[in-house]
């Protein structure tokens, strides 16, 4: 049986002001990227952007000695955002101490640091900023800048998923799915990666189909895992494209389909997905031996995706 795997929410685009939260991370690594990444609304009323994962001040003086002034901009705003979410924090900004445990935890603006990140979220998160809240979680759950400590990262998850934060109820599902933190409950393991589910979070999207086509913690049914696995898909999730090629496979779901396969299965392989190539080779040779040997060929050459986790915070 194969393990479900954690997910965050995908960055969120530059909004103008009065901006939605959205969330969707997959969990995994954050892209380095140049420039002002988004602007948030805080609790305070003003408007933060978080920006490029380099010290701002080193950034503007060198800007400055080679004479790029888009840079220099660039920089002077990191520097000034910056100075604000500290100002903000300090205050009592739950949303600032966020962004600013936020930019501690990449290096963005200031000298990278995990304890200082973990700190502004204590803050926060005792504030009942979810956001906050999460991340704080995670850093638990994984010793990062702080003792691991799986009952406090479930706490801190748990707070987090009840103001109805997607990637914190997907990765308390995993908790209760694995008995990380707290006992093993399949059941309520389904019932949040259905919760996150709907709220579109790719990642619980892929998990609650696993859940489905195991039956683990709810009646299998691969008509639904396979519903979830193109929501997932269609979100850009590679683990779900590996799995509904492996649906279009076995014709489990779906109508046996090879062409359809090898699409979702070369979707995910320009994703970087390891798995998916290897599925995608086998499903090569199984359409070659013909229909009448590919019931007996597929026995135990396919599973469902099985990886660790691979998550982090801020990518709300």
């Amino acid at each position: 049986m194969g393990r479900n795997i954690k997910g965050t929410a995908k960055k969120t685009k530059r909004i103008k002001k009065q901006s939605k939260r959205k969330y969707n991370k997959q969990k995994g690594s954050r892209k380095k990227t140049s420039g002002i990444k988004r602007v948030r609304r805080l609790a305070g009323g003003w408007l933060f952007k978080s920006t490029k994962p380099q010290q701002s001040r080193p950034l503007f003086w060198r800007a400055r000695a080679k004479g790029d002034a888009q840079q220099q901009k660039a920089a002077a705003q990191e520097a000034a955002v910056v100075a604000q979410a500290q100002q903000n924090a300090e205050q009592g900004d739950a949303g600032a101490q966020y962004i600013l445990g936020d930019c501690y935890y990449k290096g963005e603006g200031v000298d990278q640091s995990v304890e200082d990140a973990v700190k502004w979220w204590e803050k926060g998160a005792e504030m009942g900023n979810a956001d906050a809240q999460y991340s704080l979680g995670f850093c638990y759950e994984n010793g990062e800048g702080v003792a691991k400590d799986l009952k406090r990262a479930v706490e801190w998850y748990t707070k987090a998923a009840e103001q109805d934060h997607a990637a914190a109820q997907n990765n308390l599902g995993y908790c209760y799915e694995n008995g990380e933190g707290v006992e093993t409950n399949l059941k309520d393991a389904v019932d949040l990666y259905t919760k996150a589910a709907e709220q579109n979070h790719a990642q619980a999207q892929n998990n609650l189909g696993i859940s489905y086509v195991h039956g683990k913690g709810v009646e299998q049914d691969f008509n639904k895992a396979v519903y979830w696995w193109k929501k997932g898909a269609e979100m850009g999730n590679a683990d779900a494209k590996n799995n509904l090629g492996i649906s279009y496979v076995h014709g489990e779901g779906v109508e046996q389909d090879f062409n359809k396969a090898d699409r979702w299965f070369t979707e995910a392989v320009n994703q970087g997905h390891e798995a998916a190539k290897n599925n995608m080779e086998k499903a090569k040779l199984l359409k070659l031996q013909g229909p009448a040997l590919n019931t007996q060929a597929m026995s135990g050459k396919f599973t469902h995706d099985d990886h660790l986790p691979k998550v982090g915070p801020g990518n709300i």
